[in-house]
């Protein structure tokens, strides 16, 4: 395995997080994420860049691709035609003001977003909130962006037909009374045809009897495989519990099977959010974060559409603490695989985004 640095920063604003990657119709790889961020919630946090040209070699440096007023979180990114589409959400100024008092943030760290989130209007606020989309050509030229009513990690999913699937969670925020405007946990997708005009979104059905123990479903992400089949990926957790669950569709998207956990030979296993990619040659890879010890990330494959998973397999397992993880993966031309994800650099203590490039080992 291959280990390095795809985004990091200088100064205090030197966080990357969330990422996610994608190949470009040219061959370029596109990464994105939230970056030049101050905390884990900071309203400084806008949608960061870098481009290779070298199959992951070499990278450019980091540049902003997409920055509202507002706290822009984690970015997905899709090919699209001959450029590509970027997905973000945000939050508000009060939750932004709450998270720094209530997180023990210091004294000049508090007045620093305090001024910050002062600074945006009311206005703005109504204009940037909530789950976003944006359309951009091959120069990274911004060409328009709307608002979805789902969220989730790493953006939409290119069907066979070549229209788009976005499976998320429905998107909430806390309102300026600290009550989130929507109670429901809900899982569901849009679809469009051109990334302009998009569905009313189609909801899932949750597991009831984990939906009552109080278990969270967000965070999904699907990909539709060669043989049609859409399959979805889903985090679950609850005090104790931090996994995955799947379900799928083989009448695209019509209908989705039961959400249930995922069939691994240790029965269960600790990590999530999930990222699925379908090789050429067409095995399926999972990766996600494993935020308790040994922390760092990992990946499964399944041969059968997902219906089985292998053993774990390791990525990293140096990883200092829980704030890690969000995988990313894409196939390389030599079919090794690059995933990209963040975790602190141990020389500079800060977030960064950085890469494992890795091969399926013989026996998995």
């Amino acid at each position: 395995m291959e280990h390095g640095i795809v985004m990091t920063g200088k100064g205090r604003k030197n966080n990357f997080m969330w990422p996610s990657i994608a190949r470009l119709a040219d061959g370029r790889l596109i990464a994105v994420c939230s970056g030049f961020r101050l905390k884990h919630v900071c309203p400084f946090g806008c949608v960061a860049a870098a481009v290779s040209y070298d199959e992951g070699r070499s990278w450019s440096e980091p540049f902003v691709l997409f920055d509202t007023p507002l706290d822009d979180r984690d970015a997905g990114v899709t090919p699209w035609k001959d450029g590509f589409i970027l997905t973000t959400f945000n939050n508000t100024r009060y939750f932004q003001k709450k998270c720094a008092k209530d997180w023990g943030y210091d004294g000049e760290t508090v007045k620093e977003i305090y001024a910050a989130t002062d600074a945006v209007s009311d206005e703005e606020e109504q204009k940037y909130l909530g789950s976003l989309y944006a359309v951009f050509d091959k120069d990274c030229k911004l060409l328009r962006w709307g608002k979805l009513p789902v969220m989730s990690p790493h953006g939409f999913t290119l069907l066979n037909d070549g229209s788009l699937f976005y499976l998320g969670r429905l998107y909430g925020h806390e309102d300026v009374t600290g009550i989130p405007n929507s109670t429901e946990d809900k899982i569901g997708f849009v679809t469009s045809a051109n990334a302009a005009d998009f569905t009313e979104p189609v909801w899932l059905d949750l597991p009831e009897k984990e939906r009552k123990e109080g278990v969270l479903f967000c965070e999904p992400h699907a990909i539709q495989l060669k043989s049609g089949r859409i399959l979805a990926c889903i985090r679950a957790q609850k005090e104790g519990l931090f996994t995955v669950y799947w379900c799928s569709s083989d009448d695209n998207g019509k209908t989705f099977g039961p959400m249930r956990p995922l069939a691994v030979p240790e029965g269960a296993f600790d990590g999530s959010p999930p990222h699925l990619l379908e090789r050429a040659e067409g095995e399926l890879v999972l990766v996600y974060g494993r935020r308790i010890p040994p922390y760092g990330q990992r990946a499964r494959i399944s041969r059968d559409g997902g219906e089985s998973w292998s053993k774990e397999i390791v990525l990293r397992e140096d990883g200092e603490n829980w704030d890690l993880g969000y995988p990313a993966s894409v196939e390389c031309a030599d079919g090794s695989l690059f995933t990209v994800y963040y975790q602190r650099l141990k020389e500079t203590g800060n977030q960064a985004i950085q890469y494992t490039r890795w091969r399926i080992g013989k026996g998995i």
